[in-house]
């Protein structure tokens, strides 16, 4: 059967007979019967095996309200553009290219006055020291703080 689909139309081609393309649409529409059989016998079976016990049910209703969505393929961004990456392995090597040229390390140049100046101010003076206090103290320096405030 799907041999014949496949040759009609060449032949139908060629001589554009009446004929020929009628033998070609009875062809085509045998193998859409038989594809869509197929389909509902493989749908028929799938549905009786669902069981409720063991949530095969809700498994597979589930998985029917996720949207499917594809990842569609992408390209080098280059000039010209570059070959298209469909297969996930491809899309991995050219996302890594991409990754591998974005974040490139910066020059470790360092200017001495902008250092100079990070330092100082980073450095902690004596009076900037704390040492570390409990609750209480600090609840204690606090009330001092508001009484003489007043």
């Amino acid at each position: 059967m799907t041999r014949g689909a496949v040759t009609m139309p060449s032949l139908r081609q060629k001589t554009h007979t009446p004929e020929d393309r009628r033998l070609f649409n009875k062809s085509s529409n045998k193998l859409k019967v038989a594809l869509q059989e197929m389909r509902n016998t493989s749908f028929a079976a799938y549905v009786s095996s669902l069981n409720r016990d063991d949530n095969s049910i809700r498994t597979a209703i589930k998985s029917m309200k996720i949207p499917q969505t594809s990842l569609p393929p992408i390209r080098k961004n280059s000039i010209p553009p570059g070959p298209w990456a469909k297969s996930d392995k491809e899309k991995v090597e050219l996302f890594a290219t991409h990754l591998s040229e974005v974040f490139t390390p910066h020059d470790n140049i360092q200017d001495p006055e902008v250092e100079r100046e990070i330092t100082t101010h980073t450095q902690p003076s004596e009076r900037e020291i704390t040492t570390h206090t409990q609750p209480s103290e600090s609840l204690q320096a606090f009330l001092h703080s508001t009484q003489t405030q007043t």
